[in-house]
């Protein structure tokens, strides 16, 4: 899929001192970058499914536990005589007066447990990898830097404040506008200040090796 940028949102990523050329590689490489790395409508799907199916399932478990007392509704105990008809049919004449089949009780009660469990491993997936990751802000930066010119100063310092701006355009480009990049410019950060202090320790330790 193709992502490019709005003649608005042109307007906006010049107004923030981006030169055409860098808008031009943000629109080829950033906006592929931010749609591939974070797929929130793929999981927001599969959520939404989930939920379906947590829904349906708690729904007919109580409803199959509310035919458990003797006493039902004259419809209720219409359906739980079906129900125990299509049950035991493979096994013999229908009983009378037996409880609901264990069987799907027992079914219906583990797959509530595990639909329940899977929503909330998807809200944390969500919540831990495709807002937070640096990798599409990481992106954006090297772009940017490549593309000032060699000869000339920066127009503008890249700022957190700044990044947020960039990136907001770029995330709605890409079809993330649901998306907050807050998290994301915070998280490249984080992983920037740990790599130049990564790079800081290495240099530190050469340094008596080569005086030697």
């Amino acid at each position: 899929m193709s992502y490019q940028f709005t003649a608005a949102q042109r307007q906006r990523l010049l107004a923030l001192k981006l030169l055409p050329a860098q808008i031009e590689a943000l629109q080829s490489h950033a906006l592929r970058a931010i749609a591939g790395h974070s797929e929130p409508a793929k999981l927001e799907g599969a959520r939404r499914t989930l939920e379906q199916l947590h829904e349906d399932a708690t729904r007919l478990l109580k409803t199959l536990q509310a035919m458990e007392p003797i006493r039902l509704p004259k419809e209720l105990e219409s359906v739980r005589l079906l129900l125990l008809a299509a049950h035991f049919s493979r096994e013999g004449p229908l009983p009378s007066h037996l409880p609901m089949p264990d069987e799907l009780l027992s079914l219906l009660t583990d797959f509530a447990i595990v639909s329940e469990r899977a929503l909330l491993t998807s809200r944390e997936i969500q919540e831990r990898t495709h807002s937070a990751s640096p990798i599409p802000i990481d992106s954006i930066v090297r772009i940017i830097r490549d593309g000032w010119p060699a000869n000339c100063a920066h127009p503008v310092a890249m700022t957190g404040e700044w990044l947020l701006e960039v990136a907001g355009v770029c995330y709605e480009a890409a079809g993330r506008e649901n998306t907050d990049p807050e998290r994301a410019v915070k998280a490249f950060m984080r992983w920037e200040a740990g790599r130049r202090q990564k790079i800081a320790e290495e240099l530190n330790l050469s340094e008596p090796a080569s005086k030697t």
